[in-house]
């Protein structure tokens, strides 16, 4: 039984096809600890690359896709106004 989840990193990447995905994912997983998970999805325009992660660092993430040939920045959390009368 793994540790529990305590953060959902998100980044955009230029990963393009589904041999990217499988390279930058299993030079992911090789760096990433027991119970961590890693998803890259393809049909979003900003390629998104989910990190559910416990121990790993922003910088073991990047470092991992860059290793591998790949480039990811982190996405930040926006927040939507409610815009009045909506």
């Amino acid at each position: 039984m793994g540790q529990a989840i305590s953060e959902v990193m998100v980044f955009r990447t230029n990963v393009m096809t589904c041999h990217d995905a499988y390279v930058a994912l299993v030079a992911l997983h090789a760096r990433l600890y027991n119970g961590e998970q890693a998803t890259i999805d393809l049909e979003d325009c900003d390629k998104v690359l989910r990190v559910e992660t416990y121990q790993s660092t922003r910088s073991d993430i990047i470092s991992a896709l860059g290793r591998a040939g790949y480039q990811c920045i982190e996405l930040e959390d926006v927040i939507p106004v409610p815009t009045p009368g909506f």
